[in-house]
């Protein structure tokens, strides 16, 4: 009856740990990672944007199945910036596969996974990120931060740092939710020992058996009722010196009360991220368009002069004199360019006024930068702002964002088409920059589309007479 009584008590402790990882703890992991990977992003734009690394080649041909770590082996000083740039893309293509494809469940994240995990987590040392470093990605990745540092660039070290903040953050909490998993998951297993396999063992083991030789008796047991599941010698022996040992009723009592430790925090904890922080994760995202905004706001500059400066036809000579004959304010530049309506799916032209265009953009930018600056005070008025008021500021500038990108993107295409002969060759391409304001705001729209899913989710439990509202 004693025993029957342990295995009670264990049973409850294990299933209520379960509901909490379920309702909070994987939750709470989840949106971790997600935080982790916005600002692991958020750095690797920079070193990007700096040309400190450059895209990886080969990330589009990669396909992912399993979580695992990018290589760690030594690199020649020849080959950091290629290596680093691979590494790197594949840490973030790790944290995409895993935020996208894997399951936060008990029965996804098995022990197997959360080593991985783990291994992931501690691939680059956060906290002790050092160009002295012995870790090659570790020393090379913090070489880069440095000449950004150093370099004087205020707003980029800013970030960084902010970042920097953020990771070694969310990854001392994803460490944290993964170790309670890993208890779950180690106790879990011993439950169903307990239950599936020291019952065929034909009664009690001798206490005075060798352990080894009961080890050896639960192998045999367990693979015939647990087939398919690998078998942990050391756990099954946790389960030996738990019922036999002399210190086994308090090594039990130990057991239970860490599975009920999180139980008790769980009341007086929050069990999710407010609402609020997929909008304000949202306006991060799109505002880190800033500097792409701004070079390619510059190459357009540089095409627009090349195309001014050419052999103007005679035409142009006739509306050059007809304004030195006529003085007054000169009409902007404008240019017709064509985009593709998906609205409508056809083509479209619209006519551009290059300088008023340019200067708007100027002006995004600098928005976007006062928000990324974490002492500035707009950035502390998103901080403070309410669900609607994030949704409001969000909506009108992605709105004013994609009609940017449409513009940018039809002026890139015009000068390439225009521009002929000897100046061909001088042409500045905006493709890089376009790339990574899309990706940017694909990025915004999955964090506002998730915070739309959840608000409709919780709208809908609170109608069924679920949650405060």
């Amino acid at each position: 009856m004693l025993m029957e009584d342990k295995t009670a008590s264990l049973r409850k402790a294990v299933e209520d740990y379960r509901e909490y990882l379920e309702k909070t703890g994987l939750p709470a992991l989840k949106e971790q990672f997600r935080i982790l990977h916005t600002a692991f992003s958020g750095i690797r734009d920079i070193l990007l944007k700096r040309a400190l690394i450059h895209e990886d080649p080969y990330k589009n041909d990669r396909k992912i199945s399993e979580i695992s770590s990018p290589p760690d082996t030594p690199f020649q000083e020849s080959e950091k910036t290629e290596e680093l740039s691979i590494r790197l893309s594949l840490f973030e293509a790790q944290l995409d596969f895993i935020l996208n494809y894997c399951q936060f469940s008990v029965e996804f994240l098995t022990m197997k996974r959360i080593r991985l995990l783990v291994s992931l987590l501690r691939y680059i040392s956060w906290d002790q990120l050092s160009e002295t470093h012995q870790d090659m990605t570790t020393r090379a990745l913090a070489e880069c931060i440095g000449r950004i540092k150093r370099g004087g660039d205020n707003l980029s070290s800013g970030i960084i740092g902010g970042s920097l903040e953020q990771i070694r953050k969310s990854i001392r909490l994803c460490l944290a939710g993964l170790r309670g998993l890993a208890d779950y998951q180690k106790e879990a297993y011993k439950l169903d020992i307990r239950l599936q396999v020291l019952p065929k063992l034909g009664g009690d083991p001798n206490p005075a058996s060798e352990k080894t030789a009961v080890l050896r008796q639960i192998r045999k047991v367990f693979a015939a009722e647990m087939p398919g599941r690998p078998f942990y010698p050391e756990l099954a022996g946790e389960i030996l010196d738990e019922d036999k040992a002399p210190q086994g009723p308090e090594i039990l009592r130990s057991i239970i009360e860490k599975l009920a430790v999180k139980e008790t925090k769980k009341s007086s904890s929050p069990q999710q991220a407010p609402l609020s922080s997929f909008l304000r994760e949202a306006i991060w995202s799109m505002a880190t368009v800033s500097r792409y905004l701004e070079e390619a706001a510059q190459k357009l500059r540089d095409n627009h002069a090349l195309l001014q400066e050419r052999k103007a036809p005679l035409f142009e000579k006739f509306q050059k004199w007809l304004r030195k004959m006529h003085p007054g304010k000169p009409a902007p530049v404008s240019y017709e360019v064509e985009y593709f309506d998906i609205t409508t799916s056809s083509s479209k032209r619209e006519s551009i006024a290059f300088d008023p265009f340019i200067e708007s953009i100027r002006r995004n930018a600098a928005i976007y930068n006062a928000i990324l600056s974490r002492s500035g005070a707009l950035h502390r008025r998103i901080e403070e702002a309410d669900e609607n008021q994030l949704t409001a500021f969000l909506d009108k500038h992605m709105g004013e964002l994609n009609i940017v990108f449409r513009r940018l993107e039809g002026l890139d295409g015009f000068f390439k088409r225009t521009i002929e002969g000897k100046q061909r060759p001088l042409i500045r391409g905006i493709k890089i920059e376009l790339t990574a304001i899309k990706n940017n705001m694909v990025r915004a729209n999955q964090k506002k589309h998730e915070y739309a899913s959840r608000r409709e989710e919780a709208e809908q439990m609170k109608k069924l007479g679920f949650g405060g509202g």
